[in-house]
């Protein structure tokens, strides 16, 4: 068990993100808060637009704002503009115990940043770490104010259609058995509308089918996206996904949550009355930051923060900006090297060390000092000295240009146009002169090509997004303005015809001669209130037989505008069979249930969009038309799904309501790691769980085997079968004794109970076991990485190259090692070779990196393989590289670093690292 108290203990590849419920050092600071619906708002998702002007938000701190711009209808990046703030404060952003983004207010209390690749916001907002999530999901937000110690809470939220809403409750949602992953929250809320009930998680299994349970009354479904992520947000506003159940009423009595997969397996469970322990470990004790310098002229170009835990746990975050791009960077604290990281394709360079290092996390070195006495950081590559800070110590700051004037208008629907097609234009004039126009539409049909008229200039046609999206932004200076781009679109060229943007009135997008959007800012249009449901109403669809897996829900909607709407939904179908619809008697027609064993129906007698909501309750479904043979809605009572031979498998009704049967909850779980049995890198766990409804499953998972290849499972000496490896070499074999779904197998009886199983075999097809393990005495895996750096001297003194080894062990065996060697003082046409502790071990080549750079690689990451008679690779010392001519032009030591002159790097400590993962 780490200092974190985590353990793997799933199957599934997944983020581990930790909610943020304790309220860190709420008892002793400030807490500023603010939510998404309105302009004190931390972050605007792309639904939030009521209330919100230009897609932007702030949060007002003890001194200051900090203003908040979305990326565009795909992501894009997060802008972030800060006033009035301590000059020279340094203010962190963190998710739970997770640093996201920090940064410091310069002399006069102000910042200016575009986040690229850290933050990106689609739909909700995601967390990128190298360009994978890390996080997601982020219900709530810290900012810290590192020179008064207050705490700023944001809250992810989406705003109701005409009024803000309150946050009443919030309680974490907890993974609920060995083979569940991640963790989420519940929240009730009220608005001056109505209610709502909502619930996000994070770290599922990619893309699977979801049901959200309230006290036993099933809420919607909704699925995981691909970083295993879902929200749900049930209520009376049209902004919801479905309608909050009659039977919620209030939603303040809500207690027990439970969040199941369409085969009935509960992923996340928690309570409002009792929560759950979601997880969370120590909180923050200490913090700092260093600021990271440019060399040459000493402006900003990143910083160093880290935070200690009571726990132990120790986290240093280093963010740069204004890098070579790809290039590796190496990163030592106090002259001690702690890692080497490589810039992005636009140099930047984002990594967290962490004493304890999660997914995603590089081991924080046993040599670093103790981060609350680290004095000095420098950035190095191949030599060259890019950036370094000092404790203490402020770089300069180049202020960033403001605005001195601008203006926003609505862009509203046509005369007689789809209501849901609007937007918004403004106009921005810098201090340093620059000039910017942009515009932004949602609601368009997708790729449509659409004329832009300003002042009845054509400034050209543009097509819009696969989602309908139209963004454009528009700028005098396009190579380097575009400071309030809100949108993240590549700058346009400023046309002179609307020049000065200051005097532009009118404008709209054209279709041929039809125009389907307009605003002005002299004379500013008012957008279409939505539309609101005036009644609603939703049932149970109960499975008729008892051995039936099927069950779902139904519901109608009657909208101010006079449309009506129907739905179904049913899970635990068979792939690809078919079913009629019956409502009150009356067949709706036969539907083909998808390959996932779900189906879904949506009526609307509006379908063609225009009024209603389209597609309300989020099932993502092309709307059908209602029949007029259930209209009035209101009216329907008696739903039900049957074969064509009129056998039911569902039936509901709207005045009698049925209850879904529980589902099954585990009684008894146990797991254990599976462990290498030979020289393999292969790793792996066993799981089983005994259901309330008797059944019984044992699942088996085997990392990094070989890809393709059969592996033979011996439990207690039965032989459970042979199972292939996927193309990743990744073995996962799930058996049940009353198997559910395609794939999972039938739990053989010489195994059963699962709970008596002990000793656990993989073998391969050559009947060699690889990994083993037990329940009664549990393997440990003990990973161990070794390091060693040392810098190369020319005969001046001059680092012009380094050496760097590693080794990874697990229970003390060798499962890689590597040696590289650098230089950067190449001649040109001349060959270089390099020997260690007297032996020639190959010529020199080009990297992949700088032209003038040349390297040699040995062992796992290069050829040819380390050679015998420098094993242990980590007793090598002398490290020498020799022109064609064989004479000596760098070289060094690991036992004693060469020193150099003040021009130059290297000379950094021999270091090794251990921990246990």
């Amino acid at each position: 068990m780490t200092t974190r108290n985590r353990k793997v203990l799933s199957f599934v590849v997944f983020l581990s993100i930790m909610a943020l419920v304790g309220q860190v050092w709420a008892d002793t600071h400030t807490r500023l808060e603010g939510s998404l619906s309105d302009h004190d708002a931390m972050v605007v998702t792309t639904r939030a637009s009521v209330g919100v002007t230009v897609g932007e938000g702030t949060v007002h701190l003890e001194t200051g704002a900090l203003r908040l711009a979305q990326g565009g209808p795909e992501g894009g990046f997060l802008r972030v503009t800060a006033v009035g703030l301590t000059p020279g404060s340094r203010y962190m952003v963190l998710t739970g115990r997770e640093l996201i983004y920090a940064f410091s207010a310069d002399h006069n209390g102000r910042f200016s940043a575009r986040v690229t690749d850290r933050i990106q916001i689609n739909e909700t907002v995601k967390v990128r770490h190298s360009g994978r999530p890390f996080a997601s999901g982020l219900t709530d937000l810290q900012v810290v104010d590192l020179s008064s110690a207050a705490t700023g809470a944001v809250r992810l939220d989406r705003p109701m259609a005409n009024g803000k809403r309150d946050l009443i409750e919030t309680t974490p949602l907890c993974a609920n058995n060995p083979v569940g992953a991640g963790a989420g929250e519940a929240m009730v809320m009220s608005s001056q509308n109505g209610q709502a009930f909502a619930v996000e998680g994070w770290g599922l299994p990619p893309f699977g089918e979801l049901i959200v349970i309230a006290d036993g009354i099933t809420v919607g479904f909704t699925a995981a996206d691909e970083f295993g992520f879902f929200d749900l947000l049930a209520g009376d506003d049209p902004n919801a996904d479905v309608p909050l159940p009659p039977e919620l009423d209030p939603v303040t009595d809500i207690d027990q949550i439970l969040v199941v997969t369409s085969d009935q397996v509960t992923m996340l469970y928690g309570s409002f009355d009792q929560p759950c322990s979601g997880g969370g470990g120590g909180d923050p004790v200490d913090a700092g930051s260093i600021s990271i310098c440019s060399a040459d002229d000493n402006l900003m170009i990143g910083w160093m923060d880290w935070m200690i835990f009571d726990d132990g746990l120790q986290t240093a975050m280093i963010s740069a900006f204004e890098l070579p791009p790809d290039v590796s960077v190496d990163v030592a604290f106090d002259s001690i090297f702690i890692g080497t990281v490589p810039t992005s394709d636009w140099g930047e360079l984002f990594v967290i060390f962490s004493s304890d290092p999660a997914p995603g996390e590089l081991p924080l070195p046993q040599t670093a000092p103790p981060l609350d006495e680290v004095q000095t950081v420098d950035l190095t590559s191949y030599g060259v000295m890019l950036g370094s800070g000092t404790d203490g110590e402020e770089c300069d700051w180049i202020d960033p240009p403001e605005p001195v004037d601008q203006d926003f208008t609505n862009l509203c629907p046509a005369a007689g146009g789809d209501p849901g097609q609007q937007g918004y234009a403004g106009w921005t004039v810098w201090d340093d002169g620059a000039e910017d126009f942009f515009i932004h539409v949602a609601g368009l049909e997708p790729v449509q090509v659409l004329t832009l008229i300003v002042d009845g200039h054509d400034l050209g046609a543009f097509t819009t997004t696969q989602w309908g999206d139209l963004g454009l932004f528009f700028s005098s200076n396009p190579d380097g303005g575009g400071h309030g781009n809100p949108s993240g679109q590549d700058v346009l060229p400023l046309p002179d015809e609307i020049r000065p943007v200051s005097g532009i009135d009118l404008m709209s997008l054209v279709d041929g001669d039809v125009v389907v959007v307009e605003g002005s800012f002299v004379n500013p249009c008012d957008l279409p209130d939505p539309p609101q449901p005036v009644d609603q109403d939703y049932t149970n669809l109960c499975p008729v037989d008892d051995g039936n897996l099927a069950w779902g829900g139904t519901g109608w909607m009657v909208w101010d505008d006079g449309t009506e709407e129907f739905y179904v939904f049913v899970d635990g179908l068979e792939e690809q069979s078919t079913w009629n619809l019956i409502v009150d008697g009356h067949d709706l027609g036969a539907y083909t249930v998808s390959g996932q064993g779900h189906l879904g129906l949506y009526f609307s007698s509006n379908p063609d969009g225009g009024g209603g909501q389209g597609d309300f309750p989020g099932l993502g479904l092309d709307a059908l038309p209602l029949p007029d043979e259930i209209r009035p809605v209101s009216s329907i009572d008696l739903v039900s799904l049957v074969s064509p031979d009129g056998a039911p498998i569902v039936a509901g009704s709207f005045v009698n309501p049925c209850d879904l049967p529980d589902p099954p909850l585990p009684v008894d779980e146990g797991y254990t790691d599976l462990c290498p049995v030979t020289t393999t890198m292969a790793t792996g766990q066993v799981a089983w769980i005994e259901w309330d409804n008797g059944e019984e499953q044992l699942m088996v998972a085997v990392y990094l085997a070989e890809p393709a290849e059969l592996y033979e499972i011996i439990i207690d000496g039965f032989d459970l079968g042979d199972y292939e490896a996927n193309q990743d070499g990744f073995l996962w074999v799930d058996f049940s004794s009353d198997p559910a779904y395609d794939g999972q197998i039938l739990l053989p009886d010489a195994v059963r109970p699962v709970s008596n199983i002990d000793v656990i075999e993989i073998n391969n097809s050559q009947g060699t076991t690889i990994v083993a393990g037990s329940f009664s005495e549990p393997c440990g895996m003990e990973w161990e990485y070794e390091s060693g750096y040392t810098g190369l001297c020319d005969a001046v003194g001059q680092q012009s190259g380094h050496a760097w080894w590693w080794i990874n062990r697990l229970n003390g065996q060798v499962l890689e090692e590597a040696f590289e060697v650098f230089f950067w003082q190449a001649v040109d046409q001349m060959t270089y070779s390099v020997e260690v502790d007297g032996l020639d071990v190959g010529e020199m080549v080009l990297g992949d990196w700088w032209d003038d750079v040349l390297v040699l690689g040995l062992g796992t990451r290069g050829q040819p393989p380390v050679p015998d008679e420098l094993s242990p690779i980590s007793g090598i010392d002398i490290v020498r590289i020799l022109d064609e001519n064989g004479l000596e032009v760098s070289a060094g030591s690991y036992l004693n670093p060469c020193s150099e002159d003040e021009s130059g790097g290297g000379g950094l400590i021999n270091n090794t690292n251990a921990y246990v993962d």
